[in-house]
């Protein structure tokens, strides 16, 4: 239906009604002629719609120093992990859990979050007060906002209970695997875990209560059962299947044959590549994959030709944890101030200008490590030029959030020039 011939009340009764599952471009629809005041005016009441729309017009008009919060939430619940990846260093370098004391802090979001994720950089449900903290949560995030959390399954049972009482929307299972030795091998979570974690979620898909994805980063170690992957998901009932690329290393590694993970090294990759395309195009349950990276290496040339001719040794996964100089990483600090103008834009393939529409900066607070740093984007860890922003306890949030870093940013992307990360962001913008 037009909106042109709306009322703003009659604009507005969408958003009252069904605010918590609105697309946000349909809510940026509603809000498009809209008046500050307006919003004030109209929803007074219900802060939490007042925030989510707020935030929006902010976005939409492309405000550099905001007085909406952020409704994409996610805490570091955790730091360490349970898990021994090949192909992950969280739980070489976690440090810390999350704790009640760190929750109540940051209090004042989360009346305000429409999505709230537990998850970090480690495993969420390892943290020895996790029941605590869903209980917590749970009691403060508005019964419209979705909640998700990030794990490898393995506590995933024990935490249901509490789960179904505060309300989990959504569990993404990192898997990475369809039988119990390759899980072991690639995720050190020991011989048992897998067969565990799969009642779980036969569980999970049989009670309807809440939705699952599993994911499996492709190594030379699993590729071979990227097929299977596909199809076990279909089996348990999954809602997605994430094949996820390898990510690339910028240094050379130092431990665990990371340079080897790469698929291109499985015997017979081209069969197994062509195997699981087939099952991604069979598969009932949507599957996403970039198929095209996955004969790339993982590592780029130069470094290639440095572990190739000085292979790195291979150290053990108990060895790692028990070796400090695996395990360093610095203590962060930093409130986005100001140090240097930073015009970095050389290389602007998609020619693009300002303004440039990015709602990362605006919508998501993201935190994935007990350090608190809080990235401007996935593509950008400090905004150039400034300060990393570090969530201290000292400040109101709006310090950090509308800090050097973020109003610069902010404006940026309003006016130009556009940050390198920005014009590469693969993105190519966001709501």
């Amino acid at each position: 239906m037009p909106l042109g011939n709306e009322s703003v009340t009659d604009k507005f009764a969408d958003i009252y009604d069904h605010a918590g599952s609105l697309s946000l471009r349909r809510i940026l629809r509603i809000i498009d002629g809209v008046q500050r005041d307006e919003i004030d005016a109209h929803f007074a009441g219900d802060p939490w719609a007042r925030n989510l729309v707020l935030n929006l017009w902010e976005y939409h008009n492309k405000v550099s120093e905001v007085e909406s919060y952020p409704w994409n939430i996610a805490f570091p619940i955790a730091d360490l992990c349970n898990a021994r990846c090949t192909f992950c260093t969280s739980w070489v370098e976690g440090k810390a859990f999350f704790t009640l004391d760190d929750a109540r802090h940051y209090e004042e979001l989360l009346p305000y979050a429409r999505t709230f994720g537990y998850q970090g950089h480690g495993e969420p449900l390892a943290n020895p007060k996790i029941i605590e903290l869903i209980r917590y949560f749970g009691e403060r995030l508005d019964p419209r906002c979705v909640t998700y959390t990030i794990t490898n399954g393995v506590y995933l049972e024990k935490c249901m209970d509490v789960f179904q009482e505060t309300g989990l929307n959504n569990a993404a299972v990192s898997l990475n695997a369809t039988t119990s030795e390759i899980h072991d091998k690639v995720m050190g979570l020991g011989p048992t875990a897998f067969e565990k974690i799969i009642k779980t979620l036969k569980t999970l898909s049989k009670e309807g209560q809440t939705d699952f994805s599993i994911s499996m980063v492709l190594t030379a170690d699993n590729f071979h059962q990227a097929a299977d992957f596909v199809k076990l998901g279909n089996d348990l009932g999954a809602t997605t299947v994430y094949l996820r690329t390898l990510a690339p290393a910028s240094v050379p590694p130092k431990y665990l044959n990371y340079h080897l993970l790469s698929p291109i090294f499985l015997p017979d990759f081209a069969k197994h590549k062509d195997r699981a395309l087939q099952a991604i195009e069979a598969s009932r349950v949507p599957v996403e994959a970039a198929p095209e990276t996955w004969d790339k290496d993982n590592l780029p040339e130069k470094i290639r030709k440095e572990v190739t001719e000085n292979p790195p040794a291979f150290v053990e996964r108990r060895d790692v944890l028990r070796n400090k100089e695996y395990r360093k990483r610095p203590v962060l600090s930093g409130d986005g101030r100001f140090q240097s103008y930073v015009d970095d834009l050389n290389e602007n393939i998609y020619g693009r200008e300002a303004p440039f529409s990015c709602g990362f900066i605006y919508h998501n607070m993201i935190s994935t490590r007990t350090d608190y740093e809080v990235i401007p984007c996935c593509y950008m860890r400090t905004v150039p030029g400034h300060e990393r922003v570090v969530l201290g306890k000292e400040r109101p949030f709006h310090q950090y959030w509308n800090s050097d870093a973020f109003v610069a940013l902010r404006t940026r992307l309003r006016e130009g020039p556009l940050f390198q990360a920005c014009a590469r962001c693969p993105n190519q913008g966001c709501i």
